[in-house]
């Protein structure tokens, strides 16, 4: 995955063969992950969720250590735990490291423990309630960290203009690195939402189900997609091939001025995301009718 991350998701989101700019992004962060976590199968799921609990809950320390002399211990700090969008130079080429590994792992090494609850001798019921009082504690303590506004996310809210603007500095929290109170602020709702939805089977499951089979297929289509129709886009708009590349920018077909408002790209992205229906439902079944061993990885 981060291999992928660096040749195939770094030229879908760019369109640049040059590879000025190499994009380390969520998949870079997740292959990272599975290779922790791969190596902690070697041990047992308790120490698997007491690694992942004390990375979720304890990375935010870091916001509070002094500044670092030391230039590998602060590359390695911003890599691995704190950084945001932290860029180096490499080969005369630009490294953007967008997702910081650890409070990613973390995560994973918790979902994992959690998929526990999913096999097929546990009891419905008890998982059910486990689901929902998990999800119920993490929004708990999402509401007191931020209300007390000193631990778990490196942007503390303020007072607005009015109630609403209040309210959204309240939950403007920091996902990149992923903050504690970012991680109960929206897997909360997710597990509570898993505990309610756990007997549906049919409906508009099945829908979603379609490209929930096949997550990295569709992460990687929908953009490739997106880009596509950004292709069309900049030559529809009147663009040309001179302006394919803009030195401000290091993304082909995207020069700085080009661009929709918001309202217009949240249709574009509901549009991506409907036409990559059939495409998800046919690598689906492609799935389930071979048994070749690069599947699993897609």
């Amino acid at each position: 995955m981060i291999v992928a991350e660096i040749f195939i998701m770094t030229f879908i989101l760019s369109f640049n063969p040059k590879y000025s700019l190499i994009l380390l992004i969520v998949i870079w962060a997740i292959g990272w992950s599975m290779i922790i976590l791969g190596l902690l199968l070697h041990t047992s799921y308790t120490v698997i969720a007491i690694v992942g609990i004390i990375l979720v809950f304890g990375h935010n320390i870091t916001d509070y250590l002094p500044p670092i002399n030391n230039a590998a211990t602060e590359v390695f700090l911003r890599i691995f735990v704190s950084g945001s969008g932290t860029a180096y130079p490499f080969a005369g080429r630009t490294i953007l490291f967008a997702y910081a590994i650890l409070p990613w792992t973390g995560i994973m090494l918790l979902g994992f423990t959690f998929g526990q609850l999913y096999k097929a001798k546990f009891d419905a019921i008890r998982r059910k309630k486990i689901l929902l009082w998990s999800g119920i504690g993490a929004i708990v303590l999402f509401i007191v960290l931020r209300f007390i506004n000193h631990y778990g996310d490196p942007a503390p809210w303020s007072s607005q203009k009015n109630g609403l603007f209040t309210f959204l500095s309240f939950i403007n929290t920091t996902k990149y690195p992923v903050s504690l109170q970012f991680t109960c602020m929206t897997l909360g709702p997710g597990l509570i939402a898993l505990a309610l939805l756990d007997n549906i089977k049919d409906g508009w499951f099945n829908f979603v189900k379609v490209y929930g089979k096949v997550p990295l297929f569709f992460f990687a289509g929908h953009f490739l997609l997106a880009h596509l129709l950004c292709v069309i886009a900049f030559f529809a708009t009147g663009h040309t091939t001179d302006q394919i590349v803009d030195t401000n920018s290091p993304f082909f077909f995207r020069p700085v001025e080009f661009g929709f408002s918001l309202r217009t790209t949240y249709l574009i992205w509901l549009q991506v995301v409907l036409l990559m229906y059939y495409p998800c439902k046919w690598y689906g079944r492609y799935k389930e009718m071979h048994r070749k061993w690069w599947l699993s990885y897609v």
